[in-house]
């Protein structure tokens, strides 16, 4: 049993390990399990005992990417600087998995850093509240959506451009545009509150 375990997660390590390394040259629709098999050097019938097509493999590794990330929010998310935290974990975690991440980047199926925003959003009144302070429910959404749009493309830019600057710069660049953002909205809200009122 503890023979056949190892074996498996051996060939799954190879499998994925290959993924990453064609998923650095070809998109994912391009990628057929007889060619991943040959770059795994397994053959065909072995891969179907795991999955039942390539998205299938893709999809394991980007939940245990989520996964991943699920973790590091939930380490830091009584912390009163959460968001400095939070974004450090992130950003230390792309670095760490830089082949990793730059391949699964390079293809228009992945959703993970989406679905990771997705995860972290407000749950509740009161979430949305501390986030943007008293407001029509309506506008949450809308606003989250603007928010987070931004930081997605700024951690894809930065990591498919070489990862040029360090952590402790992308960190302070992320964090200072939500804030700020998230204080314009606010005082957006509130001049506009006060005008309603008046009228």
């Amino acid at each position: 049993m503890i023979i056949s375990d190892r074996r498996i997660k051996k060939t799954k390590a190879a499998l994925k390990l290959a993924l990453v390394k064609m998923l650095l040259e070809h998109d994912l629709s391009e990628i057929s399990v007889s060619k991943l098999s040959e770059q795994a050097d397994i053959n065909r019938g072995t891969f179907y005992l795991h999955y039942q097509t390539v998205p299938d493999l893709f999809k394991e590794i980007e939940d245990e990417i989520l996964n991943d990330f699920y973790k590091m929010v939930q380490e830091h998310d009584s912390d009163p600087s959460s968001i400095i935290n939070i974004l450090d974990a992130i950003f230390n975690y792309i670095v760490e998995h830089a082949d990793l991440l730059v391949a699964f980047l390079h293809t228009d199926q992945t959703k993970f850093l989406q679905r990771a925003v997705e995860s972290l959003k407000p749950q509740t009144k009161s979430g949305w509240i501390q986030l943007f302070g008293d407001l029509p429910e309506n506008k949450y959404e809308y606003y989250y959506c603007f928010l987070t749009n931004g930081a997605i493309e700024v951690v894809r830019k930065w990591v498919l451009n070489g990862m040029k600057e360090d952590v402790k710069e992308m960190v302070d660049i992320v964090s200072k545009v939500m804030k700020g953002s998230i204080q314009s909205i606010i005082i957006y809200e509130g001049s506009e509150n006060n005008i309603e009122r008046k009228m």
